[in-house]
């Protein structure tokens, strides 16, 4: 920050805040949860970028990386092969471009390709990257996420609640017992003739 607070000294750039100032975010990833990859090719995200400056966003937040839950982390020269193109063309066009990156390495690339801000989405708890910014002329974000680290891959514990799984189990043991019962019972054959009583006899009375 310069001496007055309403101004923001990015670089060769000041931005003044006697407005609100809007941030474009352009992700040039192919797993980002916010535009699903739509952006990683460096051409159309260039293009993405400008039509965000037409439409009158003050910086653009150039990321390589995306670090949302469950993320697969990018190694610096991945990461630089993306953004790098897209920093340059943007700052060629005159625009206020902020490099969001976690990598020190990252970051001086492309504060050497014109990037006027550093975006840290681990907080700067890097020292390297405090000490990059401390001899820099870029403007700093420091985004409040703490450390970020690669997603850790486990396989929890968990306790079944099976007393409703047991009853209905019974229950079914119950039928099918019941249905075996019934199987055993004898039963008449269809069609079967019935018993015929033998005609009663009549012993006529003597005279």
């Amino acid at each position: 920050m310069a001496n007055d607070s309403k101004t923001w000294r990015c670089g060769k750039y000041e931005l003044s805040f006697d407005r609100p100032r809007i941030m474009g975010v352009l992700n040039v990833t192919p797993d980002s949860f916010s535009d699903g990859g739509e952006h990683f090719d460096p051409d159309a995200a260039i293009e993405y970028g400008l039509a965000m400056l037409d439409a009158g966003a003050d910086i653009i937040d150039v990321g390589g990386e995306s670090t949302r839950p469950g993320f697969t982390p990018v190694n610096p020269d991945e990461e630089a092969r993306r953004v790098l193109p897209v920093v340059r063309a943007l700052a060629k066009e005159g625009a206020i471009v902020s490099i969001d990156t976690r990598h020190v390495a990252v970051a001086k690339a492309a504060v050497r390709c014109g990037a006027s801000i550093v975006n840290d989405v681990t907080g700067f708890t890097d020292p390297k990257m405090v000490e990059f910014v401390k001899t820099s002329t870029c403007g700093v974000i420091v985004m409040h996420a703490g450390e970020v680290a690669a997603p850790a891959r486990t396989h929890a514990t968990v306790q079944l609640d099976t007393s409703a799984a047991a009853f209905v189990a019974e229950k079914a043991r119950e039928a099918a017992a019941e249905a075996a019962r019934e199987a055993e019972k004898p039963h008449g054959r269809a069609g079967a003739e019935k018993p015929v009583s033998p005609p009663s006899r009549q012993v006529a009375g003597r005279a």
